[in-house]
């Protein structure tokens, strides 16, 4: 008769590796994660943002010169 059921043999390191493989996969999500987040965010800053300093500059450039 055949044997159903295969036993495989993990040893410890095995183990090991998966968890900081998947350490790993979690930390490297996060710092990407972080970055992509925070360049949209300065992307969405510069395009709902008035940008106030060119004018600050023709107006001190116009009282200079009376």
């Amino acid at each position: 008769m055949h044997e159903l059921f295969n036993f495989a043999y993990l040893d410890p390191s095995t183990g090991s590796i998966v968890i900081q493989s998947l350490i790993g996969v979690i930390a490297g999500v996060t710092v990407f994660g972080r970055n992509a987040i925070m360049q949209m965010r300065i992307k969405a800053k510069r395009l709902f943002s008035k940008d106030d300093k060119p004018e600050v500059k023709v107006k001190a450039k116009a009282e200079t010169k009376q």
